[in-house]
Protein backbone atom coordinates (compact mmCIF):
# COMPACT_ATOMS: atom_id res chain seq x y z
CA UNK A 1 0.00 0.00 0.00
CA UNK A 2 2.82 2.37 0.90
CA UNK A 3 4.48 1.74 -2.49
CA UNK A 4 1.21 2.48 -4.28
CA UNK A 5 0.84 5.81 -2.47
CA UNK A 6 4.41 6.78 -3.33
CA UNK A 7 3.80 5.87 -6.98
CA UNK A 8 0.58 7.89 -7.12
CA UNK A 9 2.31 10.90 -5.54
CA UNK A 10 5.14 10.68 -8.08
CA UNK A 11 2.62 10.46 -10.93
CA UNK A 12 0.94 13.62 -9.62
CA UNK A 13 4.24 15.50 -9.43
CA UNK A 14 5.02 14.75 -13.06
CA UNK A 15 1.49 15.00 -14.38
CA UNK A 16 0.46 17.80 -16.80
CA UNK A 17 -1.72 19.30 -14.06
CA UNK A 18 1.18 19.56 -11.63
CA UNK A 19 3.44 20.99 -14.34
CA UNK A 20 0.80 23.55 -15.21
CA UNK A 21 0.61 24.54 -11.55
CA UNK A 22 4.35 25.20 -11.51
CA UNK A 23 4.19 27.11 -14.78
CA UNK A 24 1.39 29.44 -13.72
CA UNK A 25 1.96 33.03 -14.89
CA UNK A 26 2.84 35.40 -12.03
CA UNK A 27 0.08 37.47 -10.49
CA UNK A 28 2.14 39.80 -8.29
CA UNK A 29 5.27 41.62 -9.49
CA UNK A 30 7.46 44.05 -7.55
CA UNK A 31 10.05 46.39 -9.11
CA UNK A 32 12.80 47.74 -6.85
CA UNK A 33 15.18 50.33 -8.31
CA UNK A 34 15.39 54.03 -9.05
CA UNK A 35 14.36 56.50 -11.77
CA UNK A 36 15.33 54.09 -14.57
CA UNK A 37 12.73 51.62 -13.34
CA UNK A 38 10.32 54.45 -12.55
CA UNK A 39 10.23 55.19 -16.29
CA UNK A 40 8.51 51.82 -16.80
CA UNK A 41 5.50 52.92 -14.75
CA UNK A 42 4.06 54.52 -17.87
CA UNK A 43 4.42 51.50 -20.14
CA UNK A 44 4.58 48.22 -18.17
CA UNK A 45 0.99 48.23 -16.81
CA UNK A 46 -0.31 49.02 -20.31
CA UNK A 47 1.75 46.14 -21.71
CA UNK A 48 0.29 43.74 -19.16
CA UNK A 49 -3.24 44.88 -19.94
CA UNK A 50 -2.75 44.66 -23.71
CA UNK A 51 -1.38 41.11 -23.36
CA UNK A 52 -4.31 40.08 -21.12
CA UNK A 53 -2.19 39.50 -18.05
CA UNK A 54 -4.13 40.13 -14.85
CA UNK A 55 -1.20 41.16 -12.66
CA UNK A 56 -0.71 43.43 -9.67
CA UNK A 57 2.45 45.54 -10.09
CA UNK A 58 4.14 47.75 -7.52
CA UNK A 59 7.18 50.01 -7.91
CA UNK A 60 9.66 51.23 -5.28
CA UNK A 61 11.79 53.69 -7.24
CA UNK A 62 13.27 56.69 -5.36
CA UNK A 63 15.52 58.78 -7.61
CA UNK A 64 19.18 57.76 -7.68
CA UNK A 65 18.73 54.98 -5.13
CA UNK A 66 21.32 52.23 -4.88
CA UNK A 67 20.33 48.73 -3.83
CA UNK A 68 22.33 49.08 -0.63
CA UNK A 69 19.96 51.92 0.31
CA UNK A 70 16.94 49.70 -0.38
CA UNK A 71 18.50 47.01 1.80
CA UNK A 72 18.56 49.52 4.68
CA UNK A 73 15.10 51.01 4.03
CA UNK A 74 12.30 49.54 6.21
CA UNK A 75 9.62 50.30 3.61
CA UNK A 76 11.43 48.27 0.95
CA UNK A 77 12.12 45.42 3.34
CA UNK A 78 8.54 45.29 4.62
CA UNK A 79 7.15 45.37 1.09
CA UNK A 80 9.38 42.49 -0.02
CA UNK A 81 8.68 40.38 3.04
CA UNK A 82 4.93 40.92 3.27
CA UNK A 83 3.81 41.36 -0.32
CA UNK A 84 3.58 37.69 -1.38
CA UNK A 85 5.30 38.54 -4.67
CA UNK A 86 5.67 35.98 -7.43
CA UNK A 87 8.49 37.98 -9.04
CA UNK A 88 10.82 40.68 -7.65
CA UNK A 89 13.00 42.68 -10.06
CA UNK A 90 16.08 44.56 -8.83
CA UNK A 91 17.77 47.45 -10.70
CA UNK A 92 20.96 49.17 -9.51
CA UNK A 93 22.22 52.73 -10.06
CA UNK A 94 24.28 52.30 -13.24
CA UNK A 95 27.66 53.61 -12.11
CA UNK A 96 27.76 51.13 -9.23
CA UNK A 97 27.97 47.79 -11.08
CA UNK A 98 29.89 49.51 -13.93
CA UNK A 99 32.75 50.63 -11.67
CA UNK A 100 35.28 47.92 -10.71
CA UNK A 101 36.47 48.21 -7.13
CA UNK A 102 34.61 49.60 -4.09
CA UNK A 103 31.50 50.70 -6.00
CA UNK A 104 30.97 47.29 -7.57
CA UNK A 105 31.55 45.66 -4.19
CA UNK A 106 28.84 47.94 -2.79
CA UNK A 107 26.51 46.72 -5.54
CA UNK A 108 27.30 43.08 -4.77
CA UNK A 109 26.71 43.68 -1.08
CA UNK A 110 23.37 45.40 -1.72
CA UNK A 111 22.02 42.93 -4.26
CA UNK A 112 23.34 40.01 -2.22
CA UNK A 113 21.55 41.18 0.91
CA UNK A 114 18.29 41.79 -0.95
CA UNK A 115 18.56 38.42 -2.65
CA UNK A 116 19.10 36.62 0.67
CA UNK A 117 15.95 38.18 2.10
CA UNK A 118 13.80 37.82 -1.00
CA UNK A 119 14.70 34.19 -1.70
CA UNK A 120 13.23 33.23 1.68
CA UNK A 121 9.81 34.48 0.56
CA UNK A 122 9.77 32.06 -2.37
CA UNK A 123 9.74 34.89 -4.92
CA UNK A 124 11.44 34.52 -8.28
CA UNK A 125 14.31 37.06 -8.56
CA UNK A 126 15.35 38.87 -11.75
CA UNK A 127 18.16 41.41 -12.11
CA UNK A 128 17.39 44.30 -14.48
CA UNK A 129 20.69 44.57 -16.42
CA UNK A 130 20.67 48.21 -17.58
CA UNK A 131 22.28 50.14 -20.47
CA UNK A 132 25.42 52.26 -20.77
CA UNK A 133 25.13 56.03 -20.96
CA UNK A 134 24.93 57.50 -24.45
CA UNK A 135 28.46 58.93 -24.11
CA UNK A 136 29.80 56.59 -21.43
CA UNK A 137 30.49 57.39 -17.77
CA UNK A 138 32.98 60.23 -18.14
CA UNK A 139 32.60 61.25 -14.52
CA UNK A 140 34.40 58.11 -13.41
CA UNK A 141 36.30 57.21 -16.62
CA UNK A 142 37.65 60.17 -18.57
CA UNK A 143 37.90 58.46 -21.98
CA UNK A 144 34.83 56.31 -21.53
CA UNK A 145 32.39 55.27 -24.28
CA UNK A 146 28.96 53.71 -24.36
CA UNK A 147 30.42 50.37 -25.47
CA UNK A 148 32.97 50.25 -22.66
CA UNK A 149 30.41 51.18 -20.04
CA UNK A 150 28.04 48.51 -21.37
CA UNK A 151 30.77 45.89 -21.07
CA UNK A 152 31.38 46.87 -17.46
CA UNK A 153 27.67 46.85 -16.66
CA UNK A 154 27.29 43.39 -18.17
CA UNK A 155 30.29 42.19 -16.18
CA UNK A 156 28.91 43.63 -12.94
CA UNK A 157 25.42 42.24 -13.35
CA UNK A 158 26.77 38.96 -14.71
CA UNK A 159 29.02 38.56 -11.68
CA UNK A 160 26.07 39.10 -9.35
CA UNK A 161 23.85 36.73 -11.30
CA UNK A 162 26.44 33.95 -11.27
CA UNK A 163 27.16 34.45 -7.60
CA UNK A 164 23.49 34.38 -6.65
CA UNK A 165 22.24 32.03 -9.38
CA UNK A 166 19.74 34.75 -10.30
CA UNK A 167 18.05 35.47 -13.61
CA UNK A 168 18.93 38.43 -15.82
CA UNK A 169 16.66 40.67 -17.88
CA UNK A 170 19.11 41.62 -20.61
CA UNK A 171 17.89 45.14 -21.33
CA UNK A 172 21.43 46.44 -21.89
CA UNK A 173 22.01 43.73 -24.50
CA UNK A 174 18.84 44.82 -26.30
CA UNK A 175 20.06 48.44 -26.37
CA UNK A 176 23.35 47.20 -27.85
CA UNK A 177 21.53 45.14 -30.45
CA UNK A 178 19.58 48.21 -31.58
CA UNK A 179 22.87 50.12 -31.92
CA UNK A 180 24.34 47.41 -34.15
CA UNK A 181 21.59 47.82 -36.71
CA UNK A 182 20.27 51.35 -36.38
CA UNK A 183 22.41 53.98 -34.69
CA UNK A 184 19.75 56.66 -35.09
CA UNK A 185 17.08 54.53 -33.42
CA UNK A 186 19.55 53.65 -30.65
CA UNK A 187 20.10 57.34 -29.85
CA UNK A 188 16.31 57.72 -29.61
CA UNK A 189 16.27 55.22 -26.73
CA UNK A 190 17.69 57.97 -24.48
CA UNK A 191 16.20 61.09 -22.95
CA UNK A 192 17.90 64.47 -23.20
CA UNK A 193 20.43 63.65 -20.49
CA UNK A 194 21.82 60.66 -22.42
CA UNK A 195 21.19 58.47 -19.40
CA UNK A 196 17.49 58.01 -18.62
CA UNK A 197 15.31 56.19 -21.13
CA UNK A 198 12.98 58.02 -23.47
CA UNK A 199 9.50 56.61 -24.10
CA UNK A 200 11.13 54.46 -26.79
CA UNK A 201 13.82 53.21 -24.40
CA UNK A 202 11.28 52.50 -21.67
CA UNK A 203 9.24 50.45 -24.15
CA UNK A 204 12.32 48.42 -25.08
CA UNK A 205 13.13 47.78 -21.41
CA UNK A 206 9.53 46.80 -20.69
CA UNK A 207 9.28 44.21 -23.45
CA UNK A 208 12.61 42.61 -22.50
CA UNK A 209 11.51 42.30 -18.88
CA UNK A 210 8.04 41.09 -19.88
CA UNK A 211 9.55 38.43 -22.18
CA UNK A 212 11.85 37.27 -19.35
CA UNK A 213 9.07 37.14 -16.75
CA UNK A 214 6.58 35.28 -18.94
CA UNK A 215 9.20 33.27 -20.84
CA UNK A 216 7.93 34.23 -24.29
CA UNK A 217 9.62 35.51 -27.44
CA UNK A 218 9.26 39.31 -27.80
CA UNK A 219 7.89 38.86 -31.34
CA UNK A 220 4.71 37.51 -29.76
CA UNK A 221 4.02 40.86 -28.10
CA UNK A 222 1.43 42.92 -29.99
CA UNK A 223 1.54 46.04 -27.78
CA UNK A 224 3.28 49.04 -29.40
CA UNK A 225 3.46 51.30 -26.33
CA UNK A 226 2.41 54.43 -28.19
CA UNK A 227 5.19 54.03 -30.77
CA UNK A 228 4.57 53.61 -34.47
CA UNK A 229 4.19 49.98 -35.49
CA UNK A 230 7.43 49.87 -37.48
CA UNK A 231 9.58 51.20 -34.62
CA UNK A 232 7.97 48.88 -32.09
CA UNK A 233 8.53 45.89 -34.38
CA UNK A 234 12.23 46.77 -34.77
CA UNK A 235 12.62 46.96 -30.99
CA UNK A 236 10.89 43.62 -30.49
CA UNK A 237 13.22 42.04 -33.06
CA UNK A 238 16.29 43.50 -31.33
CA UNK A 239 15.00 42.21 -27.99
CA UNK A 240 14.49 38.73 -29.40
CA UNK A 241 18.04 38.59 -30.78
CA UNK A 242 19.50 39.85 -27.50
CA UNK A 243 17.58 37.29 -25.48
CA UNK A 244 18.50 34.44 -27.83
CA UNK A 245 22.19 35.34 -27.83
CA UNK A 246 22.52 36.03 -24.11
CA UNK A 247 22.26 33.71 -21.15
CA UNK A 248 19.43 34.89 -18.93
CA UNK A 249 20.31 32.48 -16.17
CA UNK A 250 23.95 31.82 -15.18
CA UNK A 251 25.09 28.44 -16.40
CA UNK A 252 21.92 27.98 -18.47
CA UNK A 253 20.57 29.43 -21.68
CA UNK A 254 16.80 29.57 -21.30
CA UNK A 255 14.81 29.13 -24.50
CA UNK A 256 11.83 31.42 -24.87
CA UNK A 257 8.54 30.07 -26.13
CA UNK A 258 8.30 30.91 -29.84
Amino acid sequence: MKRVLILLFAMYLYSPVASAEKAKPPKRILFVGNSYTHALRQVFPGLLKAENQMVTVEFITPGGAQLIKHLNTPRTMNTILNGKWDVVIFQEQSQTPASPGPLRELFLKGVGGLHAITIKTGSRIILFNTWGYLGGDKRNFKEDTYAEMQKRLNHGYGTAARKLDAELALVGDAFAEVKKNNDQLWSQLYGRDGSHPSQTGAYLAAIVIYARIFNIAPERISFNGGLNASTAAKLRTASAVALRNGSSTPGKVQKLQP
